[in-house]
């Protein structure tokens, strides 16, 4: 069974929290990911006292030491009862506590209800204008388009008729990817899906249509150059942290997420952002991903995340601990803007890492990458996802969580392989998306 926290009262959540420290406390609107979990560590190690807020009880987060636990209704599907819950939690507190969130979807609906929240909450986010600009990606390109940054060419079709009218015009390879979605990997199995002829642009649209009608077509980028940039900007858009790292590996090994990343220097990765950061006259937290063309050696924007990023122990464990330093600027502290110049330290989600090398189509599959040189890849500076020495309780909650998942696999094998399931045990045994889905 999956051990969870008991609930606590917004009473006894407040007396825990302000009894590990007398400066205001942070309250992070969590989904239970790496990133989630970033924010709150680099919080915690800075002497900030965090309350941890999330629908689910088996939330990993809650068993970190730095975090008071808040159960709270699901912001997904009772929205109105979810800022009743956070209202009432800044009415019980001497001082306003800053409140960050991870996660496009609950960061929308905290905008939605900012008038509401900001009486009880300071809250270093950017507008919800600004913020759905950036995650609605039907709005995202238009606008890179009008401040003529770089970006692949992007088309918005709504409708069958529309793609095969422009399905014989495109220079293929293209790639069909969701407006605004949080399914699309769960359902087809990548972040995106590349198709190389008016054909299969129209299959694959017919394929996604039902579940995802708000599609991108976007020419496909070439090369492997694929980087990240993330800051803070304060109120003004001035960067006050900073830091780069390219994509090392990751999963899947054509469109996927990172699993491995490693820090870089670079002036025209930076500047390139600061620059559209700035025009945009963008407030908060902001990841971009950026890409080499290949074709032409340019760096195009491909997307910008409105919120942390899943990397983001990396910039802390470099001395940008960019949560807080939101923390700081939302309370009024002025801190000194620092960029990182470490190059070489790496950022690992081990768990997925094995994936993406050992996979049926993973890096060692392809002859891309030796044993040796996975190994080689783990050593020197580099920061884990999810595990910590001082704060090992969420990693060992995660482990057995897996171990769990693949335990009753194996049990469920055994039943099937028995005399006459032959058949049945090849098909159950099949390799497994769900590796995407969960944290290692």
């Amino acid at each position: 069974m999956a051990c969870r926290t008991p609930a606590l009262t917004i009473e006894q959540v407040v007396a825990q929290a302000q009894a590990k420290s007398q400066r205001p406390l942070a309250v992070v609107v969590n989904t239970g990911d790496a990133n989630s979990y970033g924010i709150m560590v680099n919080l915690g190690r800075a002497g900030v006292a965090v309350i941890s807020v999330a629908s689910d009880p088996d939330n990993f987060t809650f068993k970190s030491r730095y975090v008071t636990p808040l159960l709270s209704p699901d912001f997904a599907v009772e929205e109105a009862a979810f800022i009743a819950t956070l209202v009432k939690l800044g009415q019980q507190l001497a001082s306003k506590p800053v409140l960050l969130v991870n996660g496009d979807e609950p960061m929308m609906v905290l905008l939605r209800h900012r008038a509401e929240l900001e009486p009880f909450y300071l809250i270093p986010l950017p507008s919800y204008e600004s913020a759905e600009a950036l995650t609605n990606k039907t709005a995202f390109y238009p606008l890179l388009e009008s401040l003529e940054a770089p970006h692949p060419h992007t088309l918005s079709p709504t409708t069958l008729e529309e793609v095969e009218a422009v399905a014989p015009t495109l220079d293929y390879p293209y790639i069909v990817k969701p407006s605004q979605s949080q399914t699309f990997s769960t359902l087809f199995g990548n972040k995106c899906l590349a198709v190389h002829s008016a054909a299969e642009l129209i299959e694959t649209y017919l394929r996604v249509r039902d579940t995802e009608p708000a599609v991108i077509l976007q020419k496909q980028i070439l090369g492997t150059e694929r980087y990240l940039v993330y800051a803070y900007f304060n109120a003004q858009s001035r960067p006050l942290g900073l830091n780069s790292y390219r994509k090392v590996r990751i999963l899947p090994t054509d469109f996927g997420n990172a699993c491995v990343c490693e820090t870089v220097v670079d002036a025209e990765l930076t500047e390139m952002y600061l620059d559209l950061m700035r025009r945009l006259g963008y407030h908060g937290l902001a990841e971009a991903e950026i890409q080499r063309d290949a074709r032409d050696g340019q760096l195009k924007f491909v997307e910008i995340n409105a919120r942390a990023t899943t990397q983001t122990r990396l910039s802390a464990y470099c001395g940008v601990n960019m949560e807080y330093i939101a923390y700081q600027d939302a309370l009024g502290l002025q801190p000194a803007p620092i960029e990182n110049q470490q190059t070489g330290v790496r950022w690992v989600d081990l768990y997925r890492d094995l994936f993406a090398v050992f996979g049926r189509a993973g890096y060692y599959a392809q002859g891309r990458l030796s044993l040796w040189q996975w190994l080689r890849s783990l050593w020197g500076r580099r920061v884990f996802a999810y595990f910590s020495w001082e704060d090992p309780g969420p990693a060992l909650h995660l482990f057995a969580r897996h171990l769990r998942v693949h335990l009753f696999r194996g049990k469920r094998l055994a039943e099937l392989l028995r005399p006459g399931n032959a058949r049945s045990a090849a098909r159950e045994h099949r390799p497994s998306d769900d590796h995407k889905s969960g944290p290692g």
